[in-house]
């Protein structure tokens, strides 16, 4: 499957571990943008389309949760798959109710946001 990973995928995390995790699981042809919070990350969206988003909940000065439902309000991004972070399970309904597609638990492995990106891109 990671073979059929192209385009640009955003990461919206202050966590080494998440970026690295990313950076070093995916294959080589997908390219990874990386900011550190929300604020950033509605900065970047407004000119960058990427092919999915991996946001980390408990990333910096502005929530995970208002950047999964501002995307959501945007027509241009509202089809774009959101995959959150969560430290906690019982956040799961809250990411749902924001508009993410996938969540899924810290820690995370970059074998774990291969097969997560993959899933949402196949959707």
């Amino acid at each position: 499957m990671a073979e059929e990973l192209s385009g640009i995928l955003l990461v919206v995390s202050d966590d080494p571990d998440v970026e690295q995790a990313v950076r070093f699981g995916l294959p080589n042809g997908v390219g990874v943008v990386s900011v550190n919070d929300s604020r950033a990350a509605s900065k970047t969206l407004e000119t960058l389309t990427p092919r999915a988003v991996i946001v980390d909940l408990q990333t910096g000065s502005a929530g995970g949760f208002g950047l999964t439902k501002d995307m959501s309000q945007i027509p241009r991004l509202a089809s774009i798959p959101v995959i959150v972070l969560l430290e906690r399970d019982q956040d799961r309904w809250l990411a749902k109710q924001s508009g993410a597609t996938l969540t899924l638990k810290k820690p995370i492995t970059g074998a774990e946001i291969v097969a997560a990106v993959s899933s949402v891109l196949a959707a």
